[in-house]
């Protein structure tokens, strides 16, 4: 085999091949021209080389094997490097120019004339100062005014901060009266609505009815802030039991005091309704928006 490709290699001008009918010249006079690659169908019987192919995608027949080879033999060697070459002279460094000489610093300038005084001007107008109290068109919740010449301007005081606080505290009973007090106490200007109330417990001992109510004696605008209520056939029984009054009604404190839950229960007694005791378990669940000006808080 290596005979017989030793053989097709002719020369580095040309090669001439024919096979199949196909003749293929390679011109070695650049290494830049296209490299040639050669493939012919080898006979497994006698040896020879058949359907000779330039660059082409080459199939055998049976009986036969495909050989392929280039026209370009491999790369030689790399010369060796030349040697580096003597380092030339540096310059001569050129002389410095001569400094210019300083300039004169000219004459101070003449004072100018001093100016004529200004005309007196007109006398100012005072400024007056008013209290403004909570619902005053330019301050919702009260501040002061400043007027003078050019007009009224206004401070005005912070919105007061509004908080939605829980209360769920249970009903102690004491006879037929149940109540239950805070330890929080809201102060004074602060207005109150209770969002949200629940009574959860069991009523049914109360069969002439009862009343329950949500408030602080003597300490708000209005007289409750939610009320549970019924009477005779018509008590309700339900738990948890909404209250059926007041809710998302609005109360002004028009003084500090406690929340408080008070609450009643009669009981129907040969047909007629008389004190009975307030029923064990019972307990409210409340949640009051509050506004006022002081810290966040939770009713305890």
């Amino acid at each position: 085999m290596m005979k017989l490709l030793k053989g097709l290699l002719l020369s580095s001008s040309a090669l001439v091949l024919i096979g199949s009918g196909i003749a293929a010249t390679a011109n070695a006079t650049t290494s830049k021209a296209p490299t040639l690659k050669f493939s012919a169908c080898l006979s497994s019987v006698n040896k020879t080389l058949s359907r000779v192919t330039v660059n082409g995608n080459l199939k055998c027949s049976t009986k036969t094997r495909l050989v392929t080879w280039n026209a370009q033999g491999p790369r030689g060697l790399t010369g060796v490097a030349g040697a580096v070459g003597a380092v030339g002279a540096a310059g001569a460094v050129g002389a410095a120019g001569a400094a210019g000489a300083r300039g004169f610093a000219g004459p101070a300038g003449a004072t100018g004339a001093r100016g004529l005084a200004g005309a007196t001007g007109a006398l100012g107008t005072s400024v007056t100062s008013s209290a403004l109290s909570t619902g005053n068109a330019n301050c919702a919740w009260g501040g002061s005014s400043f007027t003078d010449a050019s007009g009224t301007t206004y401070a005005c005081n912070a919105v007061p901060e509004i908080e939605n606080v829980t209360w769920n505290p249970s009903v102690t009973g004491s006879g037929f009266v149940g109540q239950a007090t805070s330890n929080t106490t809201f102060e004074s200007g602060a207005t109150l609505t209770a969002t949200s109330a629940t009574l959860t417990g069991d009523l049914s001992s109360c069969t002439a009815g009862y009343i329950i109510d949500l408030e602080s004696s003597g300490h708000l605008s209005g007289t409750y802030l939610a009320t549970w209520s019924t009477g005779g056939a018509g008590i309700d029984e339900t738990s948890p039991l909404a209250a059926n009054s007041y809710v998302g009604t609005a109360r002004t404190a028009t003084s500090s005091g406690p929340f408080e839950i008070l609450g009643t229960c009669e009981a129907l007694v040969s047909g007629n309704p008389v004190p009975a005791n307030f029923p064990a378990g019972v307990q409210i669940s409340t949640t009051i928006q509050w506004t006022h000006a002081v810290p966040t808080r939770a009713i305890n």
